[in-house]
Formats: structure tokens, sequence, C-alpha cells
């Protein structure tokens, strides 16, 4: 069964990926997250590798790409008061969630991890196709890249 948004964005919340930090941890979560849905990721690294971008395509191999890209990393909290636990998605009941990285990137990459499941059955189905913009005959199928750094 797909995760909500919320469940998926805790998960993301939790991982301190402060730039400081390695991301390790997080890109290895999406990655598991990722292969429940048969989706491989290819992962490359900085020097240290002790940072990873990942890559994964869901859909067919050719054609148009929507590639959606999003970072991992957040600032530090150092000197900030938090009224909650800032690597604990809290929810105030007040309309919002409050977390690091919950309003940038955390939460787009939530969004997109909520959405590989449709992606995935419309890819199985063939109708992962005109996706976005216009369609233009030449373009008949569609992929979608997800990208996190």
């Amino acid at each position: 069964m797909p995760a909500s948004v919320q469940k998926l964005l805790a998960e993301l919340v939790r991982f301190d990926s402060t730039s400081r930090h390695s991301n390790m941890e997080l890109i290895q979560w999406i990655s598991q997250y990722l292969a429940q849905w048969g989706i491989v990721s290819r992962l490359t690294f900085d020097d240290t590798g002790k940072k990873a971008n990942l890559f994964a395509r869901v859909g067919p191999g050719e054609g148009p790409v929507l590639v959606l890209s999003g970072h991992s990393d957040v600032v530090p909290v150092d000197g900030q008061e938090w009224n909650s636990p800032p690597f604990v998605l809290t929810d105030k009941n007040d309309g919002r969630l409050y977390g690091r990285g919950s309003a940038d990137m955390k939460g787009f990459i939530a969004c997109v991890l909520a959405m590989v499941p449709h992606w995935v059955a419309l890819a199985e189905s063939g109708t992962l196709q005109h996706a976005v913009g216009r369609r233009f005959p030449m373009m008949k199928r569609w992929a979608v890249w997800v990208c996190v750094v």
C-alpha cells in the first residue's frame, strides 16, 4: 500500500542530513523505498564517498523524460530556537507540519515519492505518457527520472 505524503515526510525529516554531515542514510532509505516498487537506483558519490546523488527512472527507456530533482541537505539548526525537535515532524494542528527541511526540499521529495506507486502503475499499463505540457505527436511515452542530491 502506498505511503502517505505525511508519513514519507516524517521519515525524511528524521534524518539529520545537515550539509556538514553525510546524506548516505537518507539516500539509502530512498533507494530501498524505490526498490519496493521495482525501481533500481543509481548512486554517484562525491570525492569523500560520504555524500551521494540518487538517480532513478520510472517508465520506459525511450522517449521524453520529466526530471524531478531535489536536494537532501538541510541547513544547521545551531543557534536557532525550535519549539519542537527539528528532526521530528510535528503537527501542531495549525495546518502546518514542522521539521527541518519540511518545506525545502524534503517536502517536495516526499510528494515525489508518494507518486511513485502511481507512476509505476502507469508505466506497467503503458500509459505513462503525455504527463506534462502540450501533447506532441512525436512524443509517444514519458518517463519520470527521480534525482535526489
